[in-house]
Formats: structure tokens, sequence, C-alpha cells
């Protein structure tokens, strides 16, 4: 507990049977109390176009054959904590350190328990979805684009420390 909040750096020296020497360094970050209640607890990269699939729609949006394959991507963020989080200067990255959505224009607060959805799409077509917030990514003028064959998602707090990271498939 008395770590959180901190950056270390961790090197780590080798040495070759041939003389060679150099050392690797990276910095790990112990994230704060209320950090670690945050997650990335769901995620949709490659939405369906059948109709007759359990996973059609699963914003349930009022119009819900409008650009689907794109337009249904989503990333849902929990906070489990007891305690509000203003999102401002996080962002969501992929595995090359792509920006996927960026909250330093408009940073919204993710309320104690509960759920914030990340979603692409038109701005006329909200999530009809129960609890939570939506955020619409096109607001801000990015392109919610999830690798739809795999890849990384990774939550950033405001100085750029990784929260929370999901590898998939």
């Amino acid at each position: 507990a008395g770590d959180a909040g901190s950056d270390y750096v961790v090197s780590v020296g080798v040495t070759s049977t041939s003389g060679n020497a150099f050392t690797n360094s990276f910095t790990v970050y112990v994230p704060t109390a209320d950090e670690q209640k945050i997650a990335i607890s769901e995620f949709l990269a490659n939405p369906t176009t059948n109709t007759a699939a359990p996973n059609f729609n699963p914003l349930h949006r009022a119009t819900d054959t409008i650009g689907v394959a794109t337009n249904d991507e989503y990333i849902e963020i929990a906070n489990l904590s007891g305690t509000d989080e203003n999102l401002f200067g996080w962002g969501i990255y992929n595995g090359s350190g792509i920006k996927v959505e960026d909250f330093s224009a408009s940073g919204p607060t993710l309320s104690s328990s509960n759920y914030f959805l990340v979603y692409g799409g038109d701005l006329g077509e909200a999530p009809n979805l129960p609890g939570g917030a939506a955020y619409n990514e096109n607001a801000t003028s990015h392109n919610l684009s999830l690798a739809t064959s795999g890849g990384t998602i990774i939550l950033r707090n405001q100085n750029g420390n990784i929260v929370d990271r999901v590898v998939y498939a």
C-alpha cells in the first residue's frame, strides 16, 4: 500500500561469456488503491453482421443495421472503487502505442461502482443500455478501431502509467 502511485526503475544487468555487457531498464508503476479497482471489464472488437446471431446489436441501438461491423465496437471500463474517478488526461491505447481514445479534451467522470462505455458509430445512435454512462469517441474525432484478429487494449492514467491491459486473440 505504501508504494501505491509510485514508479520504480528496474534494471537488469547482463554479461555474456564473450565479455559483452549491457543493462536493460524498465519502469514499473504501482497503481493507487482506487486505480487498482478500475478495469477494462468488457470489449467487442469484431461485431457480427448476422442478425440471427445472439451477439448482434450488443449496444441495443434503436437502428441496429447502420454500420454494425464497426459501429458496435466498444470498450467497457468499470470502477469498482468507492470513489468517483475523473478520467481527464486518461487514454486507451492499442499494443502499438497508438491512442485509440483520448480523454484529455473532456474528462468524463467514471462513477463509483459503475461502468463507462466507449463506443464508435453514429453520434445519433447512442447505446440503449442500463446503468453506466456512454461516451461516443467520434465526438472527439477519433475512430474507435480495435484489431479484429487479436490485439492489445491498454488503459493509461493521466501520467501515462498503465492501469489495466487486456491482450486478446
